[in-house]
């Protein structure tokens, strides 16, 4: 008898009332047997989620900024300048099942320099000046080999499948053979509750007679061999 019914015993004879479909449902939300079942089943839905995740497309983007102080002397004088630029990217691609991959990539990058340069007699001069380029890229490649076969690529995609029937299974399994002993485990306490209420009142039924007895051989009706039997 599992713990479960055995608990369930003592509350019987405690004077509490268990029913079928309560002893059904407790099993089933507190065997722990069970609950691990489930919890290998959802890990292995999450297996064939993370293989098809190969083939999604995958988006990534990036931005930086930068700033640059430079101090020095040229061949015109001393000069002061300062560098600003910003910097981004957005990149998408994906891989198929046939093995082929395709990536487009956009980086686009600017900056303004301005400063100023000391021309001695003819003073201070200001300059500023802008730089920067936009590109966008575009790439395409196919595996060969057992790279182009689609059930080759789908390889991982399949045994999460059959790890997710699988696991299926075995809960489904747990899940009827504790359904099955719970059910036997309730029905032979049902039958020995039964069969000790009716060995109580047979002994109840034997002590009455017995004080019959009694009280016919006290009268001189019956003999002493009576009592005996």
């Amino acid at each position: 008898m599992t713990p479960l019914f055995s608990g369930a015993l003592i509350a019987t004879a405690a004077g509490a009332s268990l029913s079928y479909e309560d002893a059904l449902t407790s099993a089933i939300e507190h065997n722990p047997s069970l609950a691990q079942a489930a919890s290998q089943l959802e890990a292995a839905e999450a297996g064939v989620t993370s293989a098809k995740g190969v083939w999604d497309p995958q988006l990534s983007s990036g931005l930086s900024r930068g700033w640059e102080q430079e101090l020095g002397v040229s061949q015109f004088g001393p000069y002061s300048q300062s560098t600003n630029s910003t910097s981004w990217n957005l990149n998408l691609g994906q891989t198929l099942a046939t093995g082929t991959s395709w990536n487009v990539n956009w980086v686009n990058n600017s900056g303004t320099t301005e400063g100023t340069i000391d021309l001695g007699d003819l003073g201070a001069q200001d300059y500023r000046y802008e730089t920067g380029f936009s590109r966008v890229g575009l790439s395409l490649s196919q595996q060969l080999l057992k790279g182009h076969k689609m059930a080759y690529n789908l390889e991982t995609v399949r045994s999460a499948k059959m790890a997710t029937s699988q696991a299926e299974i075995s809960l489904l399994q747990e899940r009827q053979d504790l359904l099955a002993s719970t059910a036997q485990a309730y029905w032979d306490l049902v039958y020995a509750v039964d069969a000790q209420r009716t060995a109580a009142q047979a002994v109840e039924v034997a002590l009455e007679e017995r004080r019959i007895v009694q009280a016919q051989l006290d009268a001189g009706n019956m003999a002493p061999v009576e009592l005996t039997r």
